[in-house]
């Protein structure tokens, strides 16, 4: 049977005036990106977890993976970390043992300066000690340096006079002194007229140099003494010297760095070791001290590992390839004479450093397929620090210079994108 259904039980009234038109702020995350109305959720629940300010709060999305979505998720992540706190370089540094690197922690931008201001200081030392050994502009140094040529001649002469009063030639070797006996000519006696003397006159000539040596020794300990204490009084005048010519750049690095108190420390440390290390080994003679002039003015190095001083907010990294080198870092060598070296220069970081204090995105069957790289993943994250360490193989076996650096703090947020089978597997 058929039933009428009257217009009026099909019309329905609807008022206008109680619909938003703007549809913007429907599909508005609040961080001026579309959030599409599935996603909003997970917009939700990943800014939440960033603004989280503990250890601990990571995020996994379950998505199959697109290069789309992932644009939009950093996009969204980069709005969030705008007002975040501000980034900081990671640097290796190299103070006394350079097997040992320490770490230090700047300003962004700050690390690079660091490494200018250290080469700069270095150079200035290096010129400046230059200059000390050689110049005759200093005065003072150059009548203790007179002083004390002429009481070394004097005693030389000494020696020297003895030496012909007792009949026989003087002859100053690497290893000291050797005596020579005289001929009745006044010409050094050979090995062979030496051996053809009746033996009566070979036991006076021993008994003679015998005496010549006991009465040498002593005049050399005079001489020795003699020198040290010019010597000392020289290395006093070091102290000075250094204080005027590194004035400038003592004040401009106390500057740059005011609020930076380990990185003053360690210039501080780096200015006074070269100045007392020099003057321990000062010996008048450039040429004798140039090596360890160089060995101790040069040990001193920085390695910038992550500078962030081009970027204004924390960084928001998406390693393609998380290798366990990748993630973490490495300690690279080289082949030097058939031996393999390495020092700090040759650490380069991974990404987790590189994200350190923002977020490091990862997709978990990238990470699955890297041999270790979860397994060192997870122990750096519970540890809370990277440790180069890791990768201690063959070559350091090799290498007599091996480094072991001090493990790095980070505080950043991991990322994971995968699907629900690997969540639950995790």
């Amino acid at each position: 049977m058929d039933r009428r259904l009257p217009k009026e039980k099909i019309i329905y009234h609807f008022k206008l005036d109680d619909v938003d038109f703007n549809f913007k702020n429907k599909t508005d995350s609040g961080d001026g990106l579309d959030a599409e109305s599935e996603y909003g959720e997970i917009y939700e629940k990943i800014k939440a977890s960033l603004n989280i300010d503990k250890e601990g709060y990571n995020i996994y999305i379950i998505e199959n993976f697109s290069k789309n979505r992932l644009k939009n998720i950093m996009g969204f992540i980069d709005k969030i970390m705008e007002n975040k706190k501000s980034v900081q370089d990671i640097c290796y540094i190299v103070v006394k043992d350079n097997r040992r690197p320490k770490t230090l922690f700047l300003p962004a931008g700050k690390g690079k300066k660091l490494k200018n201001m250290l080469a700069r200081i270095q150079n200035l030392y290096f010129r400046s000690t230059y200059e000390f050994y050689n110049d005759s502009g200093n005065k003072q140094k150059e009548i203790l340096k007179k002083d004390l040529q002429i009481k070394r001649n004097n005693l030389i002469n000494k020696v020297v006079e003895m030496c012909e009063h007792e009949g026989f030639s003087l002859k100053i070797t690497e290893g000291g002194f050797s005596f020579i006996p005289l001929k009745e000519d006044g010409k050094p006696m050979n090995e062979e007229e030496y051996e053809m003397l009746k033996l009566k006159d070979k036991e006076e000539i021993l008994d003679k140099v015998e005496l010549l040596k006991n009465n040498t020794e002593d005049i050399l300990e005079k001489l020795k003494i003699v020198e040290l204490s010019q010597i000392e009084r020289i290395k006093l005048l070091i102290g000075e010297y250094f204080s005027k010519k590194t004035k400038q750049i003592k004040e401009e690095y106390l500057k740059v760095f005011d609020k930076n108190k380990e990185a003053l420390k360690f210039l501080n440390e780096v200015c006074g070791n070269i100045e007392n290390e020099i003057k321990d080994i000062y010996s008048i003679n450039y040429e004798d001290d140039k090596e360890s002039i160089m060995k101790i003015i040069y040990r001193y190095s920085v390695n910038v590992l992550v500078d962030n001083s081009s970027r204004d907010r924390p960084p928001i990294i998406f390693e393609e390839d998380p290798s366990v080198s990748n993630l973490l870092g490495s300690i690279e060598y080289e082949s030097k004479n058939g031996n393999y070296i390495t020092d700090v220069s040759l650490i380069a970081p991974g990404s987790i450093l590189k994200a350190n204090g923002g977020c490091l995105i990862l997709r978990v069957s990238d990470l699955l397929s890297n041999k270790g790289a979860y397994y060192y993943l997870k122990k750096s994250i519970i540890n809370g620090r990277v440790d180069l360490n890791y990768n201690r193989g063959y070559l350091e076996l090799l290498s007599l210079s091996g480094l072991k650096p001090e493990p790095i703090k980070f505080d950043e947020k991991i990322i994971l994108i995968g699907d629900y089978r690997t969540y639950d597997l995790l």
